[in-house]
């Protein structure tokens, strides 16, 4: 099986899907993904347009082991540098990674030296140079086990990650993911916890559920139960370990800002503001950078002609925006946002702390989505609306701007959503955690396995047990052996001494100047 572009590109991001690609399957093309060819090429034309004669591209590699393309090479009289373009502002890992595998590759099989990468990046074409030999290690690792997947018949065991939302087999795979109950399914939950949980015998949610114990430590705080969400999955019902309080106060504000998380560019702000019985909605858009701080000091201005208010949002994001702003503002704006910050409520904490709903995230969209609240475009998301935002730069078109304002305002409706009804939090479906019995899996009677198969495993043991016991108290050779050990053990460790561990003296010297240390 020969290693292509792709295969190595998604191995990274998820073996399961190498292995499909190997296999030629095919999937749904995930408009990022379109989003992605497309600004590649065109910012990939610019450079073509500007580049010396020195540069080749596409420069295919090719054997019966690997079929390899670089995006273009730089000859120059010491060293090739293999260059690999990536249309958005920010440069990661796996982006290195990928450009050191594919020159390990090329070196190992055609011993072509390469000492040096050049990444191209960003709508302004900026450049990065790293060295080939620091991902060495990690290169030789990823290189092993994409040949021991490719070269096994059997798939290997996948999970849900944050690819997911872009993959073109997203559908398919959550299909399976859903139908073994995977624990990946819960987003609480890190890859290493995981691998503790599979280690200790739980693999789906169900199994993971019924480890939960509401008595167990009851004097360590913990923020995150992921025994209790699994349970609440199970059960279909929202559990509460404590009500949470919001602020009293006049005026509510609802935040949520939108951005480019490549570009630190914050473009859009929806705010709706609840005062009493009228509602208010407001959005502020930026064009360009040059108008990002415009729109914040109008958000300011708003917020600050309330004087008793709360603002509500959702995750530590709109707080990281208001920091980061905050920097490129004057000192009495600078006084002004940390006024507006001392006076914000996120409601993500109330779901990572006390309130456990039957959702495996702990997201706005899933929770609102529970809560029977849809916005108006089905395939709204916050990736969602970062490729709205790129599309809108490319075309300028109108009816994406609309969207995307729509999409804005529709998540502080959502966040409403969720603050009424955690305030009248009083239902059949939900129970308090203090009110959860705790079953006892030591008690007579009928015991209730997770897994079936345990159930036929203790009846055979259950059966031995009872005939070995019964046996040994019940034949007279066997009884007047074991009563006659236990007479002898009689004999041993009989007490023959009185030690008084706090005396008034000492036993020694009779000295009556000691001190009791514990």
């Amino acid at each position: 099986m020969q290693i292509t572009n792709e295969i190595l590109s998604n191995f990274l991001y998820c073996p399961y899907k190498a292995y499909r690609k190997s296999n030629l399957e095919k999937g749904t093309i995930s408009e990022y993904q379109e989003l992605y060819d497309n600004l590649k090429e065109t910012y990939t034309r610019l450079f073509k347009k500007a580049s010396a004669d020195s540069i080749k591209f596409n420069v295919n590699f090719c054997n019966e082991n690997i079929n390899l393309t670089f995006d273009a090479i730089e000859y120059n009289e010491k060293n090739r540098i293999p260059i690999y373009f990536i249309p958005f502002e920010k440069v990661t890992k796996v982006d290195k990674l990928y450009v050191a595998l594919q020159a390990t590759f090329i070196q190992n099989y055609f011993h072509y030296k390469i000492d040096f990468c050049k990444i191209i990046f960003g709508k302004n074409l900026r450049q990065t140079k790293f060295k080939i030999p620091s991902y060495a290690k990690s290169a030789k690792k990823h290189s092993f086990d994409l040949d021991k997947i490719l070269s096994n018949s059997n798939p290997p065991l996948f999970f849900k990650n944050q690819h997911c939302q872009i993959c073109e087999f997203h559908d398919s795979c959550l299909k399976k993911l859903i139908e073994r109950d995977d624990l990946s399914l819960l987003a609480g939950l890190k890859p290493k916890e995981i691998q503790q949980k599979n280690n200790r015998g739980f693999f789906s949610v169900r199994q993971l559920s019924y480890t939960f114990r509401p008595k167990k430590n009851p004097y360590r705080k913990r923020k995150f139960l992921p025994e209790l969400k699994a349970l609440a999955i199970r059960e279909n019902k929202t559990f509460i370990q404590v009500m949470p309080t919001f602020p009293l106060s006049e005026t509510q504000i609802y935040l949520d800002i939108e951005g480019l998380p490549d570009r630190n560019f914050y473009y859009l702000i929806g705010v709706i503001i609840k005062n009493q019985d009228t509602e208010k909605e407001y959005s502020f858009w930026a064009n360009n950078e040059d108008e990002e701080i415009p729109i914040f000091i109008e958000l300011i201005t708003l917020i600050t002609s309330y004087s008793n208010y709360t603002v509500y949002h959702y995750g530590s994001y709109e707080i990281q925006v208001l920091n980061s702003i905050s920097k490129k503002l004057s000192s009495e704006y600078q006084n002004v946002v940390k006024n507006i910050i001392a006076n914000t409520y996120n409601i993500l904490s109330v779901f990572t702390n006390y309130i456990y709903p039957p959702t495996y995230s702990n997201s706005l969209k899933e929770i609102a989505r529970f809560l029977k609240f849809e916005w108006t475009d089905s395939d709204s998301s916050g990736l969602q609306s970062t490729i709205w935002r790129y599309k809108w730069e490319l075309f300028k078109d109108i009816v994406l701007k609309n969207k995307l304002l729509r999409y804005n305002i529709e998540d502080c409706k959502a966040l409403i959503n969720v603050k009424l009804w955690i305030d009248s939090l009083e239902d059949e479906n939900t129970q308090q955690t203090s009110e959860i019995k705790q079953e006892n899996i030591y008690k007579w009677g009928i015991t209730n396995y997770i897994v079936n198969e345990f159930e036929e495993i203790n009846k055979k043991a259950y059966f031995d047990y009872q005939r070995e016991h019964i046996f040994l108290r019940t034949d007279k050779k066997v009884y007047r052996t074991i009563s006659r050990a236990k007479v002898e053990s009689e004999k041993y460790n009989k007490i023959d001494k009185k030690v008084n561990l706090f005396p008034e003296k000492c036993e020694k010297c009779k000295s009556k100047n000691i001190k009791i240390y514990r």
